[in-house]
């Protein structure tokens, strides 16, 4: 298959080895392919290369190596696409054709696909495409054709989306701390975990509230019914030490940034020293709240657990141990 156009991508994301992934816009002749490039050459060029600080740099190195083409198809209005830091998967979200608010999201499995068979006219072609090149300058050389892998496209919570038309994506990202969990925040004011075992629902659902001011319980995040919806449009994830580990932060449309804390994958590994951080934190913290809500999943503002309830929840988590 001939390289897809640069200009046909609606959206790339870059893994952490630097391979990068671009996915294609519905409208041009390359709908629903994803395009492989490899930008490390290009990227270790342009550092190499002495640049004004605010001139932009062309990466001039970057190649397509591999398109990639999903079974189903990415049939739908493309908005976004995050790769997971290894590489291994590619969440794709946008929306219905058809139904224009309806929101979808699929997870490409990359390393799981198998590479295509290419057509014996197709072979025969590259074999004389190949004699024509030997004989031409380097610069006029034509793009070769390049490989086809076929990759399974699995649907996030396809019974949510579709039944409750007009939800929106804000963000989706995978978790730092947990390869096999994707993280998507929409417009309901929900965070929700998501394991690649099951992506038909949801392993975690946070429903975002904020404590009134003056209302009894900690502050922060949690389900006390003295709390009120926030309109939340982003998220990041806290520093890999002590209660950041397990942190969530938050930003509202109003510009106020909140701490969802404690959120941990279900299986996810942590440090033996970011657990030992977090009890002592905990423990300084001092007692517990005798007026906390039970129902709250919150613990004090900025991730640092309460005493009794922080040792709590890490020997729940991670084993009683501690």
């Amino acid at each position: 298959m001939e390289p897809i156009p640069l200009s046909h991508l609606a959206c790339c994301s870059c893994s952490d080895s630097g391979i990068t992934y671009g996915v294609a816009s519905n409208s041009s002749p390359s709908a629903g392919l994803v395009a492989v490039l490899d930008v490390r050459q290009g990227m270790l060029s342009a550092a190499e290369t002495p640049c004004h600080p605010q001139q932009d740099r062309e990466l001039a190195q970057t190649k397509q190596t591999q398109v990639i083409q999903t079974s189903p198809p990415l049939a739908f209005d493309i908005h976004g696409a995050v790769a997971s830091p290894n590489g291994r998967y590619l969440a794709v979200s946008g929306y219905d054709h058809q139904e224009e608010d309806q929101a979808i999201l699929v997870v490409v499995d990359i390393y799981g696909g198998q590479v295509l068979p290419m057509p014996h006219s197709v072979s025969k072609h590259r074999k004389v495409q190949q004699q024509q090149q030997q004989q031409q300058q380097q610069q006029e050389e034509q793009p070769p054709l390049l490989k086809v892998k076929q990759c399974m496209a699995h649907q996030v919570d396809y019974q949510l989306f579709a039944s409750r038309k007009g939800l929106t994506v804000q963000q989706v990202a995978w978790h730092p701390h947990s390869e096999a969990h994707l993280v998507v925040l929409t417009s309901d004011n929900c965070l929700r975990l998501y394991h690649l075992s099951d992506l038909s629902m949801a392993e975690q659902t946070f429903h975002l509230k904020v404590h009134i001011p003056g209302a009894a319980g900690s502050s922060g995040f949690g389900l006390s019914a003295a709390a009120s919806a926030v309109d939340a449009t982003a998220f990041s994830f806290g520093p890999a030490t002590s209660w950041g580990f397990f942190t969530i932060y938050v930003l509202a449309s109003s510009g106020a940034l909140y701490a969802l804390c404690p959120v941990a994958p279900f299986g996810m590994p942590c440090p033996a020293s970011a657990l030992q951080a977090a009890l002592a934190d905990a423990e300084q913290a001092g007692e517990e709240d005798p007026a906390e809500d039970e129902e709250d999943e919150s613990i004090l503002e900025g991730g640092r657990g309460s005493g009794a309830s922080g040792r709590a929840w890490l020997s729940m988590a991670f084993g009683s141990g501690l």
